[in-house]
């Protein structure tokens, strides 16, 4: 997908990867109305990869496709820190709350 020219809202982003710090953790820009929060989960492996992502429905609040896109494309390309305290390979989930404007 494009990436969005005009903005009309943000997101805050929050994850509960135990003992992980993200190195990188996009804060999606999008072109949608409205607001809700999408849940991705996801599975890490140790050196902090996201290797599987998904939409965890019955946590989010909204099955808004546009928020649901942007969230997916962010978790994609989310990376944490290595640690060899993790489980691997560690499941979690990724949140990412879009706040209307």
């Amino acid at each position: 997908a494009a990436e969005p020219v005009k903005v009309q809202g943000n997101a805050a982003v929050w994850h509960d990867l135990k003992d992980r710090v993200e190195s990188r953790l996009d804060i999606p820009a999008y072109t949608c109305k409205g607001q809700g929060e999408v849940a991705v989960r996801v599975v890490v492996d140790r050196d902090g990869a996201v290797r599987k992502h998904e939409v965890d429905a019955a946590a989010s609040t909204t099955n808004d496709e546009c928020m649901i896109e942007r969230a997916l494309a962010s978790a994609a390309v989310a990376r944490f820190n290595f640690s060899p305290a993790a489980p691997d390979p560690q499941r979690g989930t990724i949140h990412y709350v879009f706040v209307a404007q």
